[in-house]
């Protein structure tokens, strides 16, 4: 095989490694994007790792993004494993192996540790089979969806009483929800408006960003992100939530509001992800008319803290749909 070097990358490696991304995925990025996810992070870095032949062209590359997590009470940053790569010429062969495995090893032992205290993914098999046995990478946890069929129930709050508004961006006042919010979670990515604005609003795709306001006196009680596709194109995602749990009128009023706005992109159904030991994924079938649905999808995580393990995660980390990137 020609000799490869590996090295990080510079703004001037973006084009060429922009194609090697719209040579390996479905999923066709233009520099829009590409500047995105790893140019314009709000308030980590990207971490990638590029594998290039002596004529320039890369033939591989391992990368994530750098976001802010808060955990047991502090914040520091989780790495979103999100785009590893490999030229369709050493696809099928013993070399993309190796060059795969080369990558995984070099990019953990450079960008994990320190105040990147986790990371995780949702590798497609192959990968994940290389990060749990060359870097310690563990499975976390089947990715189960919920599933809402957009039946027609009655109403399921007084109209008069919450306001749910469609807006452009979030502001400080969902910064104030997410510091009053935060205290309930042991750990979650930081969703303050500065994250869900970048995530969201500055995304290239096309999301609608809700919040639900006390019709009496405007204080905001709950916000809510949804999209058009998906899991396939005939859904919408609830993509994010940050509602107090027990607020029941606010989360109804945003849910039927996101139902609305599935019904009104003609989808089949509303599609959420919570982790499945949590209180939303109970809550969400029993109260909301969700069902469970297996994926093929696999979270694969490892971490760099004392006491948080598997056992700690499934137990004590709130997530949502986005924070499976590619959704």
């Amino acid at each position: 095989m020609t000799a490869i070097e590996f090295r990080g990358v510079s703004d001037a490696d973006a084009p060429e490694l922009l194609r090697l991304h719209n040579r390996a995925f479905v999923a066709q990025w233009d520099s829009a994007w590409w500047s995105w996810r790893y140019s314009d992070l709000p308030r980590g870095e990207a971490a990638i790792l590029g594998a290039f032949r002596e004529d320039g062209r890369c033939v591989g590359m391992y990368a994530g993004a750098r976001l802010a997590l808060w955990i047991q009470g502090e914040t520091t940053f989780a790495l979103s494993q999100s785009d590893v790569s490999v030229d369709s010429e050493l696809r099928g062969g013993p070399g993309r192996a190796k060059l795969v495995t080369r990558m995984a090893k070099r990019f953990f032992a450079e960008h994990t540790g320190g105040s990147t205290q986790l990371t995780y993914g949702f590798p497609v098999p192959p990968l994940r089979r290389v990060i749990s046995r060359f870097v310690g990478g563990q499975i976390l946890c089947d990715v189960v969806f919920l599933v809402n069929e957009l039946h027609a129930g009655p109403p399921a709050v007084d109209p008069r009483e919450i306001d749910v508004r469609a807006v452009n961006r979030f502001d400080e006042e969902t910064d104030d929800l997410w510091e009053r919010e935060r205290e309930r979670f042991p750990a979650a990515l930081v969703r303050d408006s500065t994250y869900l604005n970048w995530r969201y609003a500055e995304h290239p795709l096309a999301y609608e960003l809700l919040e639900a306001r006390d019709a009496a006196t405007g204080r905001l009680r709950g916000v809510a992100v949804v999209r058009e596709g998906g899991i396939d194109p005939s859904v919408s995602s609830l993509s994010d939530w940050l509602v107090p749990l027990e607020d029941l009128a606010a989360e109804s009023a945003l849910l039927e509001r996101a139902k609305a706005y599935a019904r009104g992109c003609g989808s089949t159904a509303l599609v959420a992800w919570f982790a499945s030991m949590g209180a939303h994924f109970q809550r969400f079938q029993i109260r909301h008319g969700f069902f469970a649905r297996a994926t093929a999808h696999q979270e694969q995580f490892s971490a760099w803290r004392d006491g948080v393990d598997r056992d700690w995660l499934q137990a004590n980390w709130y997530q949502t749909m986005g924070d499976i990137d590619f959704f």
